[in-house]
């Protein structure tokens, strides 16, 4: 029987040809990286060479882009207006919104409490770059809250209402009557 054996007499592995792995992976993230800032230079140079191009176009398109994002939400608190507009409506919201219920204690309450507000509410204008101008409302979307808006009426009254971000349902109601003989009046949970 011969005699075998794996040693190879010294000779190491054969070295490796071209750049390490740890060489590649830097390069790559190099390249992305600077891909990515040339992105984003690219990206403010257009929108300023737009802006500089005519700005009242720029403006319009960019109120016209904010109303989208927030139209769902407006959509919302229109209909929950014109719910409070009539008796029925109150009712339906009364039922629909459990959450509404802690601060006014029962259905009775509630509907003496719209009553007084009705002189007062007046509808939500349709959601424009216009309309964003006047700054007559508020929205804001609470990560874990859910939304809360506001709306300052014709006579300074105020509504404000809250719900929860996924099925809608009102958490909060207020409405503070503002007016020149009765001061400010508030009704809220």
């Amino acid at each position: 029987m011969t005699d075998a054996s794996w040693d190879n007499q010294g000779m190491g592995a054969p070295p490796r040809s071209g750049m390490p792995t740890w060489a590649k992976v830097l390069l790559g993230c190099g390249i992305v990286a600077v891909l990515l800032v040339g992105a984003c230079v690219g990206g403010v140079t257009w929108l300023s060479q737009k802006a500089k191009k005519d700005p009242e176009a720029f403006e319009r398109g960019a109120k016209d882009f904010a109303a989208s994002m927030i139209r769902p939400d407006y959509e919302h608190a229109a209909a929950v207006v014109r719910q409070l507009q009539t008796e029925a409506g109150c009712r339906a919201l009364w039922q629909a919104n459990p959450g509404v219920h802690a601060g006014f204690g029962d259905e009775t309450a509630f509907l003496k409490a719209v009553e007084g507000w009705r002189p007062h509410l007046e509808e939500l204008p349709p959601l424009t770059a216009e309309a964003l101008d006047k700054n007559q409302f508020d929205l804001t979307k609470e990560p874990f809250s859910g939304v809360r808006f506001g709306y300052k009426m014709a006579d300074g009254s105020r509504l404000r209402m809250g719900w929860d971000g996924s099925d809608r349902k009102l958490t909060r109601l207020e409405f503070t009557i503002a007016g020149p003989s009765a001061g400010a009046t508030e009704v809220k949970p």
